[in-house]
C-alpha cells in the first residue's frame, strides 16, 4: 500500500502545478492523474492462485510493427498483493491509450499463452474533466481470453481484475 501511496503522490503533484486547458473560461484546471492508475490482476485456475513458481516466471507481451515487445513493468504486486498473486503493470496504459495497442500476450513458463485486451482512451485534460474522469487515461474495457473480466470479490482495497484460467 506504501508503493501504491507513492505513486499517487508522484503522479498528482505534477498534476496540480499549471496542467491548464488552452482555453482558461471553457474548461477547469484538471486535477487527476497524468499516468495510467496501474492495471492489477490476478489469475485462477480452479478457484485456486496460480503458484509461485508460475507467477514469478510470467511475461506480458505484445506486437508493434509485427515485432514482439515485453511490457516492462509488469510483474508481482508488492506487499499484500504478493501473497495474493496478483499481478500489475502501469505500461500497459500507456501503450494501449497512446499507441492503439489493444491486444497483449500473458506468456506461462510452460510455454502457454493467454490473451489479454485491454482498451485505454487518452484523454486531453479538457475531455477528462468534462467525462469527469480523474485520469487522463480511462479504462474502458479488460477481457481474458475474449471474456470480459471482472472485478475480484476477494479483494476489496484496490480493483482487481480476475482472469479465470481453464
Amino acid at each position: 500500500m506504501k508503493r501504491l501511496t507513492f505513486w499517487v503522490l508522484l503522479c498528482a503533484v505534477p498534476l496540480m502545478l499549471f496542467n491548464r486547458c488552452s482555453k482558461k473560461q471553457d474548461c477547469p484546471v484538471f486535477w487527476g492523474y497524468q499516468v495510467p492508475l496501474p492495471l492489477y490482476f490476478r489469475v485462477v485456475q480452479n478457484n485456486q492462485r496460480l503458484p509461485d513458481s508460475v507467477l514469478d516466471h510470467l511475461k506480458l507481451s505484445y506486437n508493434k510493427d509485427s515485432k514482439k515487445q515485453y511490457i516492462s513493468d509488469f510483474g508481482r504486486a508488492g506487499a499484500e498483493g504478493y501473497g495474493l498473486g496478483v499481478l500489475l503493470t502501469r505500461e500497459i496504459g500507456l501503450r494501449s491509450g497512446d499507441d492503439k495497442i489493444k491486444d497483449y500476450y500473458l506468456e506461462f513458463p510452460n510455454g502457454e499463452v493467454d490473451t489479454l485486451y485491454v482498451d485505454y482512451k487518452s484523454l486531453t485534460p479538457c475531455e477528462a474533466v468534462k467525462s469527469g474522469s480523474c485520469c487522463l487515461y480511462l479504462l474502458k474495457s479488460v477481457k481474458f481470453n475474449r471474456v470480459e473480466a471482472s472485478n475480484d470479490p476477494s479483494i476489496e482495497k484496490l480493483p482487481v481484475y480476475l482472469f479465470t484460467k481453464p
